[in-house]
C-alpha cells in the first residue's frame, strides 16, 4: 500500500494506492465502508506520530454541501435563521400561542400536522421543525423554554394584536375589571407603550392562571365578593348532588353488571366543577393581593408615595 498526500490545494488530503488483487491469496479487494474506517484509523495514527492534525470525529448532524457553501459566504442558513428567530421570540412571548403569533409576525407560516410544529420561512420550499439538542421540539418543549426564559431579566414584552382592550381600573370597578387591570400591568393585554408602576416579575409566571380567572369571571359576570361566594356555594351543592347520584348509579351497575354511560358523563361534570371551585379559591386568594398592589401603584402615581418597590420594571 502507498499513501500519498496532496499538497498543491488548500484542502490537504491523502490518497491510498493499493493493489486490487492480493499477490498472496489472489483474492480481489472488496470496497466496504469498514475498510474506509480502518484506513482512516491508520492514516490518523501516522499523522499523530508525526505531530500532524487530524479531523476529529463528528458526533452531531453534518452540514449539507449547500449549507457549507452558505457558511463560507458568511450568510445564515434557513435553519440558523429559524433558531435565531425562535430564541428571540421565546424571550418576548408570554405563552405558547403568543410565541406562535410572534413567529407569524416575522413572516413564518406555522403548521401543526403532527405533535411537532413546523415553520415555513419566507422563500423556503419546505417547512422546518424547531430543534433542541438534535431533537424536534413539541409544544411542551417550547413551554419549558418559556419557563426558563422567565428566569431571565427582560425589559419588554411584545403584546399580540388579538389581546382584549384595556379598561382603566379607575373608571370601572369589580372583580372583572380588577383582574383585567392587573393583566394590563403585567403587559399581558393592552396597546401602546408606556412605563407602568413596578411589579414583581414572578407574577408573569401566573399568566395562564390570570387568563383563566378573567374568562371565569366574564362567563358568570362576577364582579363582587358576594357573587363569587354565591357561585361557589352553588358549585358545592351541585357537586354534592352529582356525587350522590353517581354513587347510586355505581351501586346499580355493580348489581346488574351492565355499564351505565351516565356515570362517565357525571364524572366529567364533577371534574369541571372541581376545576371551577379551584378557580374560585384562586380568585379569593389573588384578589386582595392584587387590590393592594394596584392601590399602592395608583397612590404612587398620584405622588402620595415616593418610595418604590424593589422589583423589575415592566414596560409595554
Amino acid at each position: 500500500m502507498l499513501i500519498t498526500t496532496h499538497l498543491n490545494t488548500n484542502n490537504l488530503h491523502n490518497h491510498f494506492v493499493i493493489n486490487s488483487v492480493s499477490f498472496i491469496s489472489g483474492r480481489k479487494y472488496e470496497n466496504h465502508k469498514r475498510d474506509h474506517l480502518k484506513l482512516r484509523e491508520i492514516s490518523d495514527s501516522i499523522c499523530l506520530e508525526h505531530g500532524l492534525s487530524i479531523i476529529e470525529k463528528h458526533t452531531g448532524r453534518r452540514n449539507t454541501f449547500a449549507e457549507q457553501r452558505v457558511h463560507e459566504s458568511g450568510i445564515l442558513t434557513m435553519k440558523e435563521m429559524l433558531e435565531s428567530d425562535m430564541r428571540a421570540c421565546i424571550d418576548l412571548a408570554c405563552d405558547v400561542p403568543h410565541f406562535y403569533s410572534l413567529m407569524e409576525n416575522l413572516g413564518y407560516e406555522v403548521s401543526f400536522r403532527s405533535k411537532y410544529p413546523s415553520f415555513l420561512p419566507i422563500g423556503a420550499k419546505r417547512p422546518l421543525r424547531l430543534k433542541k439538542n438534535g431533537k424536534s421540539m413539541t409544544d411542551e418543549d417550547i413551554e419549558a423554554m418559556l419557563d426558563e426564559s422567565f428566569e431571565k431579566q427582560r425589559d419588554e414584552i411584545i403584546i399580540p394584536a388579538w389581546k382584549p382592550q384595556f379598561v382603566p381600573y379607575e373608571k370601572q370597578h369589580g372583580f372583572r375589571t380588577l383582574v383585567l387591570h392587573w393583566m394590563y400591568v403585567l403587559g399581558i393585554i393592552g396597546q401602546g407603550k408606556q412605563t407602568y408602576y413596578k411589579v414583581d416579575r414572578g407574577e408573569l409566571k401566573k399568566f395562564e392562571r390570570y387568563k383563566r380567572q378573567q374568562a371565569f369571571l366574564d362567563k358568570y359576570e362576577i364582579d363582587t365578593e358576594a357573587q363569587l361566594i354565591d357561585h361557589k356555594s352553588a358549585f358545592i351543592e351541585k357537586q354534592s348532588v352529582l356525587t350522590e347520584k353517581r354513587d347510586a348509579l355505581r351501586k346499580e351497575q355493580r348489581r346488574t353488571g351492565e355499564k351505565n354511560p351516565e356515570i362517565g358523563e357525571i364524572t366529567a361534570e364533577l371534574y369541571r366543577i372541581r376545576s371551577e371551585l379551584k378557580l374560585c379559591a384562586d380568585i379569593e386568594a389573588d384578589i386582595p393581593r392584587i387590590q393592594a398592589i394596584i392601590d399602592e401603584g395608583i397612590e404612587r402615581e398620584n405622588g402620595e408615595i415616593t418610595h418604590g418597590m424593589d422589583h423589575i420594571v415592566q414596560q409595554r
